[in-house]
């Protein structure tokens, strides 16, 4: 799964496949589909985006967070079925869980996964054994 703020990291969900589907089971074509996924700023996307997806070249964070957001509402686990990997199931799973959080509950643990994540690039097994003593009580 990418890290916090890697919006551009490749993942294991076939977005390729998905729009491939998606086109079809709606009828719809890339404008349509470009209209319907809209940006930071509430703009729709540029079709070539879409374009790059259908060649395969956008199987990234952003725009799986923002297929799930304004495609499904935020449940994404409507696209399970297009994962390629556990990875791939991991990422789905982790970003239905953050998007059944509230603000204050997305802050707790984002901090929680961000001290996990220092703890093991120090290989720090004492900050650890104490995040998971304080999570599991």
């Amino acid at each position: 799964m990418a890290g916090k703020g890697e919006k551009y990291a490749q993942v294991s969900v076939d977005l390729q496949r998905w729009l491939k589907d998606f086109r079809r089971v709606n009828n719809l074509n890339q404008a349509q589909v470009a209209a319907m996924i809209l940006d930071e700023n509430g703009k729709p996307v540029d079709k070539s985006r879409i374009s790059a997806m259908k060649r395969g070249k956008q199987n990234t964070m952003l725009y799986l967070q923002r297929i799930g957001k304004h495609i499904y509402k935020g449940d994404f686990s409507c696209m399970v079925q297009y994962a390629m990997d556990n990875d791939g199931i991991e990422t789905l799973a982790m970003l239905q869980f953050k998007s059944k959080l509230g603000p204050s509950e997305r802050k707790i643990t984002d901090r929680i996964s961000t001290g996990i994540r220092k703890a093991v690039a120090e290989k720090d097994m004492k900050k650890l054994k104490a995040i998971l003593k304080v999570v599991e009580n």
